[in-house]
């Protein structure tokens, strides 16, 4: 039908008579007739039957007009059951089928009736609205128990990935937010970590969102073979943005750790990744030439994390209250309702704050100022990759390293975490086991690293 209907166009334009007819269902005569039987409102392919009558009819306006290619249908009302979120209903709709206990299960679609038009229909439909892609030869042996089976397994693939995502998300959080780090030393904006060798170019390490070293961090670089200095951002804790947070150490970060040098090495973890870009546009403006290694962390994924934790808010209300409801389930693990109850209850963020340290002292590891002005830079943090935007960023001219947990924390999102739009330089990716907090453990991270500083 396409090829001749191209030739009619063609011949069209060449002045020569071409006409094609594009017809819906017609009644009456053929298959249609034969499933039908007296019923003439029975729907195909978005259509009903169109009688012969009506037909000749037409005929003479169609054939009298001057486009080549012209179509006569009967368009069928849409009906509010149309785009049934059952796969069953929808097939039964299209084939025109009121009770399924009048067809065989086992019996094929097209041995019950579905012809070529319903075909492409149930095909376009099972793809757009169940993301079931079926190839043609499925489509012929396709019965309604085998689409009975492909629809369970396509539900609990969707909520094993739900509660994959989910957890991967809780986990996520609270790695955020249960290392707050060395209170002691957190004052120190770049301060030097035990490695296993002080020799060769030194390597920047920017932590996650807590923004301060924590044991963590120091397990990590015991055995990297080159000296390492850590970023802490207590100085930053006032900024609402992540290029105010740079403007207060990038000073620091070139006369403390790149001094005098042309190359410079960045790792970043998590929410680090979004300061180590900023770094890198600087320091690439004063000539430098560098690398980057990401670890679990890039900012489409840091935006997508915070839209699928916040539910898609960013008003700061939303935001403080997750933030405050897990820091409460951290700091008491047993979750006592009647505690926290009371810090929830609290009416504002600040009020929550102070409640929160009230019921801590007893068993709190760090002082309730450094709890106070941790929480509320967490809170800014947060909100700066929640209201994210991806589109002001121009390419950076660097090679880049993604370190990824085999057990991920977003589906939705590309292999790279969306840096191929970050940097013109080459992007490679490694994946090691665990999770986005089990993953620093790992000693195969500490491998990957040396090799990376090759």
């Amino acid at each position: 039908n396409s090829i001749m209907e191209r030739i009619m166009e063609k011949r069209s334009a060449e002045g020569l008579p071409a006409k094609a007819i594009q017809w819906g269902a017609v009644g009456e005569v053929g298959l249609v007739a034969d499933m039908a039987e007296d019923k003439i409102d029975m729907e195909i392919g978005g259509t009903l039957q169109q009688r012969i009558s009506s037909c000749i009819q037409e005929m003479d306006r169609l054939m009298s007009c001057d486009a080549p290619i012209v179509a006569s249908m009967v368009v069928a009302e849409k009906r509010a059951g149309g785009a049934s979120k059952n796969i069953i209903e929808a097939v039964m709709n299209i084939m025109s089928i009121k009770d399924l206990k009048t067809v065989s299960m086992e019996s094929t679609l097209a041995d019950i009736g579905m012809d070529s038009l319903m075909a492409v229909e149930i095909k376009q439909v099972l793809e757009r609205d169940f993301d079931l892609v079926l190839s043609p030869q499925d489509l012929r042996t396709l019965s309604f128990a085998k689409l009975l089976k492909l629809d369970e397994d396509r539900k609990k693939a969707e909520t094993d990935r739900q509660q994959a995502e989910e957890e991967g998300f809780e986990i996520g959080m609270q790695m955020l937010l249960r290392n707050l780090g060395d209170e002691e030393h957190s004052d120190q904006t770049i301060m030097k970590l035990p490695t296993a060798s002080d020799q060769g170019y030194p390597v920047l390490l920017i932590p996650g969102l807590e923004g301060v070293a924590g044991k963590v961090y120091g397990t990590l670089v015991e055995a990297i073979n080159a000296p390492v200095y850590i970023l802490q951002l207590m100085a930053t804790l006032e900024c609402d943005d992540v290029p105010s947070i740079v403007d207060l150490v990038i000073d620091d970060v070139c006369s403390k750790v790149f001094s005098g040098l042309k190359e410079y090495t960045i790792v970043a973890y998590s929410f680090g990744s979004l300061v180590a870009v900023e770094i890198t546009k600087r320091l690439q403006a004063k000539g430098m030439r560098g690398k980057l290694l990401l670890l679990d962390g890039a900012p489409k994924f840091l935006k997508n994390l915070c839209f699928k934790q916040f539910r898609g808010s960013t008003a700061d209300e939303e935001i403080q209250k997750i933030l405050m409801f897990v820091i409460t389930t951290i700091v008491f693990p047993n979750q006592p309702a009647d505690k926290v109850l009371q810090i929830m209850g609290a009416p504002s963020f600040d009020e929550q704050i102070e409640k929160l340290i009230e019921l801590s002292k007893d068993q709190a590891q760090y002082s309730a100022e450094y709890t106070r002005r941790m929480t509320k830079a967490l809170f800014r943090r947060l909100r700066m990759a929640a209201v994210l935007n991806l589109d002001e960023d121009q390419p950076l001219d660097l090679p880049i390293m993604l370190v990824r947990p085999s057990s991920i924390s977003s589906s939705d999102i590309e292999e790279d975490y969306g840096l191929s739009n970050y940097t013109t330089g080459e992007i490679s990716l490694r994946v090691v086991e665990g999770s986005h907090t089990s993953m620093l453990d790992n000693p195969a991270l500490v491998d990957i690293i040396n090799n990376f500083l090759l």
